[in-house]
This record gives structure tokens, sequence and C-alpha cells, in this order.
């Protein structure tokens, strides 16, 4: 059975239900995402914990024979 014949079976009022629930997981997972993230400088957490900046113009290439 797939999950739209699952979905078939339940009552129009279920649906609503489950819908809305939906929504209220969704809004949660948004407004998570919208958080700056967590640095040293807004947190607790220790500058050697940051992430570093990406260095430009290096790469693996070069090393090795």
């Amino acid at each position: 059975m797939t999950r739209r014949e699952e979905l078939k079976q339940h009552s129009k009022d279920e649906l609503v239900d489950y819908i809305m629930a939906l929504e209220e997981r969704l809004a949660k997972v948004e407004a998570k995402l919208n958080q700056p993230r967590k640095t040293a400088r807004n947190s607790s957490r220790p500058p050697s914990q940051d992430e570093k900046p990406n260095k430009r113009g290096k790469g693996k290439s070069g090393k090795g024979g």
C-alpha cells in the first residue's frame, strides 16, 4: 500500500489535523534554521572550536608524485 493509499483511508478531519501538525513542525524547523550559527562571539563556545575560513588557492594538487 502506497502512502497516498494510506492517507485516503483517513477522514477529512484526521487529514486536517495531520496537515496542521506538519505545519507546526515546519514552522519550528524554519525558526531553528533562521537562527545565527553559534560562534565564540555569541556563545560559550571556545574560539578554537570556531569554523576556520577556507583559504583560497590552496588545494591538494601539487603534492606527491
